[in-house]
């Protein structure tokens, strides 16, 4: 996945409002291609300024059931905790359906373009990498997103698709109501050292 898809990621999942995104120091593909180590974390996770961490993983998409081509080749499939998704994706509208609820690892949420090209709607089952998903909700369009053409499912079910560790995970720092999202970011920065952090300031 390109460098351009790694941005939208980041636009789709964050609202640049005060939250710090936390990536692997090293990382040459999509999020969680680096890693971040379990210790670092926990670390940032035990922070008293911070209210919430929410992890997240992209993965190449591909096409229902194996197939595949030029457009399939660039969608993505991104790995968030149900009980994460309604946070994440606050600013985003449903068109149908409802988000997973939280331990629901076959749950499918699809980018309007993506249930559109295959003719999909919630209720459907659909296999993507070899694994069968039951399609929960549908996005509203937003062209030129990287949700629009995507997916969105469990983050352990991604994980073992893309047969990603723990440690291979892109983080989202929520501050507590208010702590100066900034200073918490350049805290995290001195702290760990196997990370780049992206305050709000920068991702602006």
């Amino acid at each position: 996945l390109s460098e351009f898809m790694n941005r939208m990621v980041q636009v789709a999942l964050n609202d640049a409002s005060g939250v710090v995104q936390v990536n692997p120091k090293f990382a040459f593909g999509p999020p969680g291609s680096g890693t971040i180590s379990l210790q670092t974390q926990e670390m940032i996770q035990g922070l008293p300024q911070v209210e919430r961490v929410i992890p997240f993983v992209v993965t190449a998409l591909g096409g229902p059931n194996g197939s595949a081509d030029e457009e399939s080749a660039t969608s993505g499939l991104a790995g968030l905790r149900p009980e994460d998704m309604p946070e994440r994706f606050r600013n985003m509208e449903l068109e149908s359906g409802s988000l997973p609820s939280p331990g629901d690892g076959t749950g499918i949420v699809l980018g309007h373009s993506l249930a559109l090209k295959y003719g999909l709607h919630p209720g459907d089952e659909v296999n993507f990498r070899g694994f069968n998903f039951t399609v929960s909700a549908i996005f509203k369009p937003y062209e030129g997103l990287f949700i629009n053409n995507s997916a969105v499912a469990s983050l352990e079910t991604v994980r073992r698709l893309a047969s990603l560790s723990p440690e291979s995970v892109v983080l989202s720092v929520i501050p507590r109501e208010g702590v100066d999202a900034e200073e918490l970011a350049n805290q995290i920065g001195k702290r760990a050292d196997d990370v780049k952090v992206v305050s709000p300031r920068k991702a602006e």
